[in-house]
């Protein structure tokens, strides 16, 4: 089964805060990362699950190959490993952003950004990964609009513990953003 957790778009209390403000709220650690206890991933997962960072998508768009893949109706990327790693995929879905001004939801199926829990400099800008039909980058998004997240672990456990579904993944945490068509 599948993990879905949402938490209705508005209710940020990071929206629309300075960086300078974000670490006084202790929402961000002294270099602007989000704090455990602020972490979407961490909060809905528990464990050792978080928000990538800038670093971690950085390493996926340089050493993995990305074909469009449609799965269940839902229009998305396959991220796969290079080399050693080739046996490694995730499916990552276009699902869109919500629009701060009306709530509503955009570029489903078209251009979609994943947040880190990496700021770009002191402003409301976070660095993300954007997928695009058949690409992922780095870039930066906002946080003036929802965007989804896709959480990341640094170990994997000698059994498995989870009972995710990682091919259709719904946890739309920071925006209520679904993946669906």
């Amino acid at each position: 089964g599948s993990t879905s957790t949402a938490i209705p778009y508005g209710n940020s209390i990071a929206k629309g805060k300075s960086l300078d403000a974000l670490k006084t709220a202790g929402i961000v650690d002294a270099n602007g990362v989000v704090t455990k206890s602020y972490d979407a991933a961490n909060v809905a997962l528990g464990g050792d699950w978080r928000l990538p960072t800038k670093a971690d998508v950085e390493a996926m768009v340089t050493n993995c190959t990305v074909t469009s893949k449609t799965i269940d109706g839902v229009k998305g990327v396959e991220v796969r490993g290079k080399g050693a790693f080739v046996n490694n995929a995730i499916f990552l879905p276009q699902s869109g952003y919500v629009e701060s001004s009306n709530g509503s939801q955009n570029n489903k199926g078209g251009q979609t950004y994943y947040l880190t829990a990496t700021p770009v400099g002191n402003t409301t800008q976070y660095s993300c990964l954007r997928v695009d039909t058949a690409a992922v980058a780095a870039g930066t998004a906002g946080l003036n609009n929802g965007y989804q997240i896709r959480p990341v672990r640094d170990t994997v456990p000698s059994t498995p513990t989870e009972t995710v579904d990682w091919d259709h993944p719904e946890v739309t945490i920071s925006t209520g953003v679904t993946a669906g068509t």
